[in-house]
């Protein structure tokens, strides 16, 4: 029987891609696919959080378990390798290499924090909303990578802060992402031609992707 095979499954990669995000013009939790296929525009998303949290779910679930093929389907998980050997495709499976790569590339954080400045930047919704928005993703922006990151190395350090989000401060949060939104800004401002300030383009875009903002998105 199926049951006996006792094999791992997914419902396609993109189960496992969903993550936390804002939505710029309205400050509301969304769920974002990055599923390697890019951001911003090009990338699904889905009103509320249970995209990611059930993402986040599996995620853990299959980063706790031992095996060495993670198959994407049920029916795939049914018949084994063999589906891959017969179409010749690979998409039907996934190595544990490969799923390590996949969840340790997952930018957790980045797209939560460079939502959020985004929409400081575009100051289309209240700042209390987005916010409120924050707060609800605070603990899975916790404990992403980003995050440890910056508790390992102080990445992002900002106005002389000692200590800042990463060290369970998220007001330190909302005061460096309202700045990243000033810096956001700032450099629409000097790509579309205007005269430079006291920071240039290049200082800008260097300060905000070591804070874990998306410049390129």
């Amino acid at each position: 029987s199926y049951k006996e095979r006792d094999r791992c499954y997914i419902k396609g990669k993109e189960e496992l891609c969903w993550v936390p995000g804002v939505d710029p013009e309205k400050g509301a939790v969304v769920s974002v696919c990055r599923n390697g296929d890019g951001a911003g525009d090009g990338a699904a998303v889905s009103r509320g959080k249970d995209k990611y949290l059930v993402a986040e779910l599996l995620r853990n679930k299959v980063g706790e378990a031992e095996f060495n093929v993670l198959f994407t389907s049920r029916a795939s998980a049914y018949f084994g390798g063999l589906l891959g050997f017969v179409t010749g495709s690979r998409k039907f499976m996934m190595k544990a290499e490969e799923l390590r790569a996949l969840l340790d590339g997952l930018p957790v954080g980045e797209n939560l924090i460079t939502d959020a400045a985004v929409a400081f930047a575009l100051e289309r919704v209240d700042r209390a909303k987005v916010e409120e928005g924050l707060r609800e993703c605070w603990e899975l922006l916790e404990g992403s990578r980003l995050a440890e990151r910056r508790r390992k190395g102080l990445i992002g350090w900002v106005g002389g802060q000692t200590e800042g989000w990463a060290d369970g401060h998220i007001g330190a949060l909302f005061e460096e992402l309202w700045l990243r939104g000033a810096e956001l800004r700032e450099l629409e401002r000097l790509k579309d031609g205007a005269k430079v300030g006291v920071v240039g383009s290049k200082e800008l875009e260097e300060g905000l992707e070591r804070g874990g903002i998306e410049v390129d998105r």
